[in-house]
């Protein structure tokens, strides 16, 4: 596929998914990174405070991890570029409406959000309902 020359293009291929995993997000501090290699996060950062996991739900269960909140994970399948600007922007603004609060994530080969585990589904409604509505523009 040739690389998409416009955020309108990127947004008519968004094709969002929703995981069947829930995601929960661990703080672990005061431990090396080789002690929490163990697990197996769909992301983690390291800084100073200490390794911020995002597990699935279970793994943290079965190793008694204390977490908060529990998140979905959407994930945005159009082709990706980083120097596609805007479209965490739009689909922000697009949830934000709906009072669904997003937390980003770009890695090297994807994007994914993580939304509230009781906001996904509505979230994952409106989503393609963006995609249809944008396809919709450039029919005309």
């Amino acid at each position: 596929m040739s690389k998409p020359s416009t955020l309108q293009e990127v947004l008519q291929n968004l094709d969002p998914v929703l995981s069947q995993h829930t995601f929960v997000y661990v703080g672990v501090t005061n431990q090396s990174l080789l002690k929490v290699l163990g697990y197996d996060p769909v992301a983690f950062y390291k800084e100073k405070a200490g390794i911020t996991l995002i597990l699935r739900k279970d793994e943290a269960d079965n190793n008694f991890l204390n977490y908060d909140n529990e998140f979905c994970k959407i994930d945005l399948n159009a082709p990706f570029y980083f120097d596609c600007t805007g479209l965490t922007a739009i689909v922000s603004s697009a949830l934000a409406k709906a009072g669904i609060a997003i937390r980003p994530i770009q890695t090297a080969y994807s994007r994914f959000i993580l939304v509230e585990k009781e906001d996904a589904h509505t979230a994952l409604e409106i989503l393609i309902t963006l995609q249809k509505k944008i396809q919709g523009f450039s029919a005309h």
